[in-house]
């Protein structure tokens, strides 16, 4: 990532941090909109607790923008956890359409094409990293 994009990605977390809940709330609603069989993975969850969890690992996608390898080292390890949740490669993609979608909704007018490239680029290694995580290959 450019240090441009990163700015961006501080600059939206900042807009976004204060209304987190709301904005992981509206991401699952999304999700579970573009893609109906991901909602089986969440049966056993307590949703709140969840949002939260998606919450801080936004924070921590921004925070880590500038540490690809670190990051990706922890997000292969994430990827291997939800393989045991029943995640699949389909359901990345679900993830990164829905939470595309909702922070657009949610940032609004700064919602710019930078900034769109910016979270674009943050969501695509987030989950390449994951799905890296959850090959065969890496267990």
């Amino acid at each position: 990532m450019t240090p441009d994009q990163i700015q961006l990605l501080n600059t939206s977390w900042q807009m976004l941090r204060r209304v987190a809940n709301e904005t992981t709330g509206r991401f699952y609603e999304r999700l579970f909109e573009v893609d109906p069989d991901t909602r089986r993975l969440f049966e056993n969850t307590e949703m709140p607790v969840q949002q939260t969890k998606l919450a801080r690992a936004l924070e921590t996608i921004v925070r880590s923008a500038g540490d690809a390898e670190g990051m990706a080292s922890r997000l292969r390890a994430m990827g291997a956890r939800h393989t045991g949740y029943g995640v699949d490669g389909s359901h990345y993609y679900s993830f990164a359409s829905a939470m595309l979608w909702t922070l657009e909704q949610r940032l609004g007018e700064a919602w710019t094409p930078e900034m769109r490239d910016a979270w674009t680029a943050a969501i695509a290694g987030a989950v390449g990293a994951m799905m890296a995580g959850s090959s065969p290959a890496a267990a």
